[in-house]
């Protein structure tokens, strides 16, 4: 058989498995991503005021969802002045906080899921860019504090920068040269997650183009050529230049999690949409990129969230189906209402979706969670109070006021036993209130321990007398009673 015929029965499978897709989509996915979609139907931009509206719409509403997922959620503000004018320019990112046990130690290793707000240009809608990263977000916070929840050692968090669009409208507005909302977020993580560590940025930057036509992808910058000639020349060759990989971008740093994150991604694949690819582009240098470096990860992809975080030190791979790079996107970008809901709703966009996100989920999963629970009581991280004591459970723990104290275990009081009426001091001593206890002196003329006083100068014998009639007194009370 030769590589034409070899390609149209490539083709002709595919098709089949993209009609069929749908019906392993699981239908509360399915409905959850269709309905989160739709409502980034819009221009979300700092240029003109309609837009300006909507983009606050936007983040409110990440806002909202977040906090209806149960994160804490904090809104960072920023202002910057490394914009095509030199002008400032203010933005606001949404981080929704999922705290792990480690949270605010040093043995935290924070995960990062990252997707942008704002859209491309003046006018463009942008539902796949990046309402699909968006989408992403919303399901895997909802996902992972409620079906995967799980014993969760490491902190995730997940932020919807502002201002990542760095395509120059121009028309004198200040365009932000790097992506703002991220650059301000990595700078000033501290102000979100004072101790601890970034294990893994994980960006994801229009995810729901998957487009198996011949010909889909439409441009592969000379980086890409170069650097990944393999791939290239395999994409031509035996694919036809189709749309139908996802894009997992990185550097050696990231070489282990590149890796990971594929084996997770073909892993959900098999068992729902096996049609579906992902390449990993693996650049070879490590660190901060520059120079030439620099200038081929910019010109292949680009300026991403994902370079944020490498300018910080920190790792980060971006997932993406290279957005305007490929049809439709490519062919109509020009038009404001290219990037609509009606192509990124499609069944076998909503299933690339998926299975990207959810790779992208499990990948985090496979960070921060752990099969064996931590005792936080003998490992000392837990935050009871002095005066009270703490009980492991499951994926937390418990404080308990102990004796002579009240309170929720993380604050507890002192009782005064006195005070309340609740001593047993006898009725000839005085009581005397003790942090978690009392203590019962015998008043003046009388001796014995506090709890049974006798006047001074009566005889011991008298004494155990007397105390024996009482309680022979007390003991006839009750029995006729």
């Amino acid at each position: 058989m030769d590589k034409t015929c070899a390609f149209l029965v490539l083709v002709a499978f595919f098709d089949f498995l993209a009609v069929s897709a749908v019906e392993r989509l699981p239908a509360a996915d399915k409905a959850k991503y269709s309905t989160y979609l739709q409502k980034f139907e819009t221009k979300r931009n700092h240029y003109r005021l309609d837009a300006k509206q909507l983009l606050d719409n936007a983040t409110l509403y990440m806002k909202e969802k977040f906090e209806s997922a149960g994160l804490e959620v904090k809104l960072q503000n920023f202002t910057t002045s490394d914009t095509t004018t030199g002008q400032s320019v203010s933005g606001t990112n949404v981080v929704g906080i999922l705290k792990g046990q480690f949270f605010d130690t040093a043995k935290d290793e924070v995960v990062i899921l990252g997707a942008h707000l704002d859209t491309r240009g003046l006018e463009q809608e942008g539902v796949n860019n990046d309402g699909s990263g968006l989408t992403a977000l919303i399901t895997l916070a909802e996902d992972l504090t409620g079906k995967d929840k799980c014993a969760q050692n490491h902190s995730i968090l997940f932020v919807a920068f502002d201002r990542s669009e760095t395509f120059d409208v121009q028309q004198g507005h200040a365009v932000c040269n790097k992506s703002c909302g991220s650059q301000a977020f990595a700078r000033d993580i501290n102000t979100v997650v004072q101790r601890g560590s970034v294990k893994i940025a994980i960006i994801m930057d229009c995810i729901s183009n998957y487009n198996p036509d011949a010909d889909a992808q439409k441009v592969y910058e000379q980086p890409i050529k170069d650097y990944f000639s393999s791939f290239f020349e395999d994409q031509g060759l035996i694919y036809g230049n189709m749309g139908n990989y996802l894009a997992v971008v990185g550097r050696e740093d990231e070489k282990e999690i590149l890796i990971k994150y594929k084996e997770l991604f073909n892993q959900v694949r098999e068992t729902t949409y096996s049609q579906y690819e992902a390449a990993d582009f693996m650049w070879n240098f490590k660190g901060k990129p520059t120079g030439i470096n620099l200038t081929n990860v910019e010109t292949a992809f680009e300026k991403s969230d994902t370079l944020s975080f490498w300018d910080a030190n920190m790792t980060s791979i971006l997932l993406t189906d290279t957005c305007y790079q490929r049809d439709p996107l490519f062919s109509c970008k020009s038009n404001v209402w290219c990037d609509n809901y009606a192509k990124a709703s499609r069944d076998d966009n909503l299933g690339f979706m998926y299975t990207t996100a959810t790779a992208a989920k499990n990948l985090t999963k496979f960070l921060v969670c752990t099969d064996k629970d931590i005792n936080e009581c003998t490992q000392g991280t837990d935050k009871c109070a002095v005066n009270a004591t703490c009980m492991n459970t499951y994926d937390s723990y418990k404080c308990i006021c102990k004796n002579g104290f009240k309170g929720d275990g993380f604050t507890c009081d002192d009782i005064d036993e006195c005070a309340q009426g609740d001593a047993k001091c006898s009725k000839e001593a005085i009581c005397v209130n003790l942090p978690g206890s009392y203590r019962c002196n015998c008043k003046h003329s009388f001796s014995g321990d506090g709890f049974n006083c006798v006047a001074s100068g009566t005889s011991t014998v008298a004494a155990i007398f007397y105390h024996i009639v009482m309680l022979v007194a007390v003991g006839l009370l009750e029995f006729t009673m």
